[in-house]
């Protein structure tokens, strides 16, 4: 779940109705990647999970960056550094507020790049170690 207002995500367990934090939750609005409890956010928007690797991918609106979450592992930006529209590699790429994200059957993410009025795609690699 996407707490945007508390830079937060969250996990619901349906069996005993808790709420949880998993990242983020923080009162800093900046980019910072790293472990669970120190990454940080800036109005993330939404939020997709990859069944078959169990990562957790996170459009990071107000930083205009794609982040990942991997299971037992660290939070990473894999796209985008700063506003514009550029398409590219990884961090070469630019959004200007991406929005809503989802991953598409094929394995790649698809996210709404809100200020440039476009759909974006995130293509992996099979050799990329960490996209």
């Amino acid at each position: 779940i996407a707490d945007t207002w508390n830079e937060a995500v969250r996990k619901y367990d349906p069996n005993t109705g808790k709420v949880s934090t998993i990242l983020g939750g923080l009162d800093i609005d900046e980019a910072r990647d790293g472990l669970p409890h120190v990454a940080t956010f800036a109005g993330l928007n939404d939020v997709t999970f990859d069944e078959s690797t169990g990562s957790l991918y996170i459009a990071d609106k107000m930083n205009n960056k794609i982040r990942k979450f991997a299971p037992n592992d660290r939070v990473s930006t894999i796209a985008g550094r700063e506003k514009g529209h550029s398409d590219g590699m990884g961090l070469y790429s630019l959004f200007n507020l991406p929005g809503g994200i989802t991953m598409g059957p094929e394995g790649c993410i698809y996210v709404t790049d809100s200020c440039n009025h476009c759909v974006r795609k995130i293509e992996f690699r099979d050799d990329d170690d960490d996209e």
